[in-house]
């Protein structure tokens, strides 16, 4: 199979990192929005935040690793569907607490020790990543490849910064153009379980969504209409700034 990973190519220390998400539907099939610090690994130090879609009940599982390889999942499935709309989904990285949101609600918050270390372990920031990637019997499921191919849609993403109690509205990607927008790069690696590789193929831009598919090998890349999304969702930024991508 071969899967996809779309990732900013800047990192950011605090503050609010938001995406409008559809994720991708299937057993076996495991669709993300999340942190990560580049360099992390089990043999150093692992920082890394999640919303992972699971399962063909497409539930929803949140993560922390504070920089120690230690996981903290909490599985937070909200009663709508996940895979069946755009939703926004945020983390909110302050001084005193890491806390999940979907559409402007609290679904999981972390203070004390695990935001310390957490802190002191991610000092060089970090980066927004997106994935699609083939589960297996532990984690995701076990996928049948006759359901692909599977698509995870992203609507836009945006960064706000924080500093003295505020949130500050800094840039939002829209994918509006045909190609890669600039700071933005593509995953050519073998996934988690090592079940699929990343393919470059796999991430389009189509009617201002960000597509990143699953497919057999032989069937790469997307093809159709990506879903509207019928939301905003978002906030307002500087002038010049929507849209603008991570300058």
């Amino acid at each position: 199979m071969q899967s996809a990973e779309l990732y900013g190519t800047q990192a950011y220390f605090y503050g609010r990192f938001e995406a409008r998400v559809q994720f991708a539907p299937g057993e076996g099939v495991v669709s993300s929005f999340f942190l990560w610090k580049d360099g992390s690994s089990s043999t150093t130090s692992w920082n890394e935040l999640d919303f992972e879609k699971a399962n063909a009940t497409c539930r929803l599982q949140t993560n922390i690793w504070t920089g120690t390889g230690t996981q903290s999942a909490e599985f937070d499935t909200p009663t709508f569907n996940i895979c069946g709309g755009y939703h926004t989904y945020a983390f909110d990285w302050t001084p005193d607490y890491i806390a999940w949101f979907i559409d402007g609600n609290q679904i999981r918050k972390v203070t004390g020790a695990s935001v310390t270390e957490y802190t002191k372990n991610a000092s060089q920031g970090m980066v927004m990543h997106f994935n699609v990637w083939v589960g297996n019997s532990n984690f995701g499921g076990t996928l049948d490849p006759s359901i692909l191919p599977v698509n995870q849609y992203i609507s836009w993403v945006q960064y706000s910064s924080y500093a003295n109690g505020a949130f500050e509205p800094q840039w939002r990607e829209e994918f509006g153009g045909a190609t890669i927008p600039s700071s933005w790069a593509v995953g050519n690696w073998a996934s988690p379980f090592n079940l699929s590789t990343h393919n470059p193929a796999n991430v389009s831009f189509v009617d201002d969504v960000a597509v990143l598919s699953m497919t057999a090998d032989s069937a790469t890349g997307y093809s159709g209409t990506p879903p509207a999304d019928s939301s905003d969702g978002g906030v307002s930024y500087p002038d010049g700034a929507a849209g603008s991508g991570q300058a």
